[in-house]
């Protein structure tokens, strides 16, 4: 019985020195990423000037009905986590760089940091079931007094150009007016292609938002 005691003892042990050294790996590995990630965002710039004359680019619009007071809308759009937000299919969260904290965040880690001014987001969108592209903006703009949110694209995508949500409070219900300005230079991609698709991963996006309203405010 005394063998068998020391036999499962030592078992148990070096299973748990295996863990922690799984485990250390795990964070070596999260933290190199991370650190990876700063490196790529580190001289992040954005595709278009806050006094940017858009009269040469493509534009797309789309108002959303949200039933919800502006108060509860505005702390879904600013208050859920990247992950949520972009779930996919379409648009897909990667990783996130603060400007403001000069650190670099991932997408297997549990917290984010949620939309505010100088954070750096990557999303990667599927095009086809087997293109997928990277794209990455930055948020240039987060005024509650103002009710608006705007994501400006970095300047190495495809399309440059910027969106725009403006939050409207109706009397029991909030209007979000999306407004994209984009241009890449291909008049069939930006006549065509891109609002098409653009206006699905806008689609995607809000139903994403809008089903986490009533659970953020618990």
């Amino acid at each position: 019985m005394r063998n068998w005691y020391y036999t499962i003892t030592i078992i148990i042990s070096i299973l748990l020195i295996n863990s922690c050294a799984s485990e250390e790996r795990i964070h070596k590995r999260l933290n190199k990423k991370k650190l990876e990630v700063k490196e790529k965002f580190r001289s992040f710039k954005v595709s278009c000037a806050k006094n940017q004359d858009f009269s040469t680019f493509y534009s797309h619009e789309k108002t959303y009905y949200i039933n919800a007071p502006f108060e509860d809308v505005w702390a879904a759009y600013t208050l859920l986590q990247p992950k949520e937000m972009w779930a996919g299919p379409l648009n897909k969260f990667q990783e996130a760089y603060s400007k403001t904290g000069k650190s670099g965040y991932i997408k297997k880690e549990e917290i984010a940091p949620t939309p505010s001014e100088g954070m750096v987001y990557e999303l990667k969108l599927k095009i086809i079931r087997f293109l997928k592209i990277p794209v990455n903006f930055e948020v240039t703009e987060l005024s509650k007094e103002k009710k608006v949110i705007e994501f400006t694209y970095g300047a190495n995508n495809k399309s440059k150009g910027k969106q725009t949500l403006t939050f409207v409070p109706m009397d029991n219900y909030t209007l979000v007016v999306h407004h994209s300005y984009f241009k890449s230079g291909n008049k069939l991609r930006d006549k065509r292609l891109y609002p098409k698709f653009h206006e699905k991963c806008l689609n995607e996006f809000h139903n994403n938002v809008v089903s986490h309203i009533k659970l953020i405010n618990l």
